[in-house]
Order: C-alpha cells, then structure tokens, then sequence
C-alpha cells in the first residue's frame, strides 16, 4: 500500500466535495447555537456523520463516475484506506473542531448553553458503537451503492421486530404462556450481565465488527473492480 496515493485520494476528495459535504457543518455550528443546545449540535453531527459514511462511495452509483472511480491511479485497499480515514477520522475530528467554534460563537454572542451540561462519553464502548455503525454504513456503500442508508434502516427494522417476534414467542412458551406478564427483560438480563463484568469483552467484539465491515468494505470494492 502506497500512503502517498491514499493522501492524494483525501486530498481529491476534499477539493472536489468540500463545500457539498462541510459548509452544512459551518451552517449548523452558527446556526444551532440561536435555536437550541449544544446536544443537538453533537446529535446533529453524529448524524451527519453516519450520513457521510453512507455516501462515502457514491461514485458507484452511476456507470460514469464508477468507471472514472475505478480508473482512478489507487488500488482498492488504498481507496480503502483513504474512506476509512475520511470517515473515521477526518470527517469526525472536523465535526468536533466546529462543535468548539459553536461553543465559541455561543460563548461570545448568544450564551444560550447553560453550563454546557454535554461531556464526552465516558463508556469507550458508546465511542466504538459509534464507529461502529461508520463502519456497517461505509460497507452499505460500497454494497448497495445507491440508497445505502434507508437499506441500513430496513434492515435495523427487520431486525428489531425479528427480536420482538422471537423474544413474544419466547415468553409465551415459558412464561406461563402469558405473553403480557412475562418480563422480555430477561432475556437479555445474562448477556448484559456477562458484558458489564467483562466490558473489555465489549470492547473487543465492537473492535471486531469494525475490523470485519472495513474488511468486508475492501473485499466488495475489489470485487466490483473486478
């Protein structure tokens, strides 16, 4: 892998895509600060950010752009590479760089915050859930390549009422085949329990997925190249 191509594919994305994909973060860091708190200027962003991960291959949403993408002097672990940075690292650090210029432009001309109540996360496994969902959005994609977003959410749906479904069926069977006294508490009551005695356990899992979705993130890319 040649670090000098995974810069310049920053750089090139940057100049192209600056002012469609940052100026919303300018906006909102003036803006907000007039109409609300400083924890919907960090929920905005963390959305935002999801968003942004997204979109991060939507140069393979068209045929042109996928064929000029492709042809691009970078090979797919280096493309890679460089989304990877721009939606883990680069793209976060500026959400949190205008986060403070909001905080400032508060400070000097509204002091709207009161006693700005927001603090970091102290729980690293919030951070890696976090980037975690930038990691399973970046592979929607590169997989779906158009409406990656909404196929995500379906998905989540799907999910969550398969977990209702089975958790009702559950507590139908074994708990006194009354499905509204049962408590569907329980049934994640082990796992929780398991993952606050060992939260390293969480930590790594989390760690895990993400290595996993980026690394499902270069196999499709170089799979679609092909």
């Amino acid at each position: 892998m040649d670090f000098k191509n995974v810069f310049n594919l920053i750089r090139c994305f940057i100049v192209e895509k600056f002012k469609k994909e940052f100026t919303p973060l300018i906006v909102i860091a003036v803006v907000v600060p007039i109409l609300s708190d400083f924890d919907t200027i960090v929920f905005v962003y963390t959305f935002l950010s999801i968003l942004f991960a997204a979109r991060i291959f939507k140069n393979l949403q068209s045929s042109q752009s996928a064929i000029a993408y492709m042809m691009m002097p970078a090979s797919p672990a280096e493309k890679t590479m460089a989304n990877f940075l721009l939606v883990s690292v680069i793209y976060p650090l500026v959400c949190a760089l205008f986060s403070l210029i909001a905080l400032g432009v508060d400070v000097l001309f509204f002091k709207f915050f009161q006693d700005y109540p927001y603090t970091m996360p102290q729980d690293i496994g919030v951070s890696l859930g976090f980037f975690l969902l930038l990691a399973i959005f970046s592979f929607a994609s590169v997989y779906y390549k158009k409406h990656s977003f909404w196929n995500v959410c379906l998905w989540g749906v799907v999910m969550v009422l398969f977990i209702l479904i089975y958790s009702g069926l559950f507590c139908y069977i074994f708990a006194d085949n009354n499905i509204f006294s049962a408590d569907l508490s329980m049934l994640n009551e082990p796992i929780n329990h398991f993952f606050d005695s060992y939260p390293i356990v969480s930590s790594v899992v989390q760690l895990l997925l993400i290595c996993f979705f980026w690394g499902m993130t270069y196999l499709r890319l170089k799979e679609t190249e092909v």
